[in-house]
């Protein structure tokens, strides 16, 4: 069986059949690399939204980071401003009171000291001992040492140095007995020859002290109504 002969005919047809083919070929390259750019351009697009999306999001979240530590740290200077409106409230009421209660201590003892200087201006003698003049609030200043005496009463031979607190306390008594009374002489030159009695005087006496003073020699004077009773039976020169 013989074949069949090739035409001109078979051969352009052929020919055209294959430039169809190219043609749909590049067609649908065409197509299809237009899509890819088309994909491409939205991918892109979408990644620059996001991109975007996602530093906006940063800077709102940092900027809300700065709003809180800004309140935060406004809140921390209004709780420091406080504490020190308060710590200066009770530090000037902690002044006051101490004021006030200096105030009243130092007014109760001046009350009590006009009190026994009244009282001994008017008496002339103590356990005994006359005297002639009464000397309140003696006071001097002698190289560093600064001592005022409530009540020294003057007799020829001696002297009666007297200690008036409102309520007496033992510190008060050995503050007299060990500085006061030690440092009379130092201050007062001209009584060093006397013979020096000691007295403590209070409209009250903690627990113990005046027998304490009774017991190391000293007299005891106490407010008894208007008079000042006086205790004293072995009294002590210092």
């Amino acid at each position: 069986m013989s074949e069949k002969p090739v035409t001109k005919e078979d051969l352009a047809r052929s020919l055209q059949r294959l430039a169809d083919q190219q043609v749909e070929f590049s067609a649908r390259w065409e197509r299809e690399r237009i899509e890819r750019e088309r994909l491409e351009k939205e991918r892109a697009e979408r990644w620059e939204r996001e991109k975007a999306e996602r530093e906006a999001a940063f800077l709102a979240w940092q900027a809300e980071q700065q709003t809180a530590l800004a309140e935060q740290r406004a809140a921390l200077a209004e709780r420091e401003r406080l504490d020190k409106e308060r710590w200066d409230r009770w530090e000037r009421e902690r002044k006051e009171m101490r004021r006030d209660i200096g105030g009243i201590g130092k007014s109760q003892g001046e009350h009590a000291e006009q009190f026994f200087q009244r009282a001994m201006k008017h008496t002339h003698s103590f356990c005994g001992i006359e005297y002639k003049r009464i000397s309140p609030n003696l006071a001097s200043n002698v190289d560093g040492i600064d001592e005022e005496y409530d009540i020294v009463l003057h007799n020829g031979d001696s002297l009666v140095l007297i200690e008036v607190k409102y309520k007496f306390q033992l510190p008060d008594l050995k503050t007299f007995m060990n500085r006061k009374a030690v440092n009379f002489r130092k201050l007062f030159p001209e009584f060093a020859d006397k013979t020096i009695y000691l007295a403590v005087a209070g409209f009250s006496f903690a627990k113990g002290v005046a027998d304490e003073a009774l017991k190391l020699g000293l007299a005891v004077l106490q407010k008894d109504g208007k008079n000042v009773e006086i205790s004293g039976n072995n009294l002590k020169a210092f």
